[in-house]
């Protein structure tokens, strides 16, 4: 029964990282209990942010920062939809639902993602992700076991948040500071083409592509006002 499971999946987080904050537990012990090269939690803010807030196992650096950048990818998609996104091989049905992301996924050594929603009701809090440098399919107990360990991060989460000063969040990443940045630029963006948000988005993605320049470094332009945007034609 899927409480005795779960109950058995406290044990073995217990078991495998003993001492460690109950989110690094998960993290530890993703990549034993689903068969994956490893697995990072993502807090999200909204559908266009978030940053690690724990991982575990293997792990590819840039790859959550390559989906924020891009606006597409598997977290983005289960955060979004709020379902489970399993991708067994991004060389094949991967390139055909996010070509760009596959592309630069790929060339980071990821072969297939797992991509659990971190929520409650119709509280949505981030994604769990689980990646592999090898193709190939999670089996219905890894399934099951995913979404357990999915349910168990997102009450850590909110229990985390108990006893917090309202509107406070977890402690995370100094990349989360990064993301601030973006949000300002996002904003000034907006009120410079008088458009909104996810125009203003897309029109700084665009703008980071063609100088090939980081979203953050394009955003710390305009901030620090060396470019604003329905002036200087972006």
């Amino acid at each position: 029964m899927a409480g005795d499971r779960h109950a058995q999946l406290l044990a073995m987080l217990d078991a495998l990282g003993p001492g460690q904050p109950p989110l690094e537990q998960v993290c530890g012990a993703g990549p034993t209990l689903l068969g994956v090269s490893g697995v990072m939690l993502t807090l999200m803010a909204h559908e266009e942010a978030g940053t690690v807030i724990a991982r575990g196992g293997w792990g590819v650096e840039g790859l959550e920062e390559l989906q924020f950048a891009l606006g597409e990818g598997p977290c983005l998609a289960a955060f979004q939809e709020g379902t489970t996104i399993l991708e067994p091989d991004l060389l094949s049905t991967g390139s055909i639902r996010w070509p760009v992301f596959a592309v630069e996924a790929l060339a980071l050594g990821v072969r297939a993602l797992f991509a659990f929603p971190l929520c409650l009701g119709a509280i949505r809090l981030g994604v769990m992700c689980g990646f592999r440098d090898r193709p190939g399919m999670l089996t219905g107990h890894q399934l099951s076991d995913g979404s357990l360990l999915a349910e168990i991060a997102t009450l850590m989460l909110i229990e985390s948040q108990s006893g917090a000063a309202t509107g406070s969040a977890p402690t995370v990443a100094p990349g989360w500071a990064h993301r601030a940045v973006i949000h300002q630029a996002t904003g000034m963006i907006s009120v410079q083409l008088d458009a909104p948000l996810s125009e203003a988005l897309a029109r700084l993605r665009a703008y980071s592509f063609a100088q090939d320049i980081s979203l953050y470094d394009g955003a710390v332009d305009v901030v620090a006002r060396r470019l604003r945007f329905g002036v200087q034609g972006w």
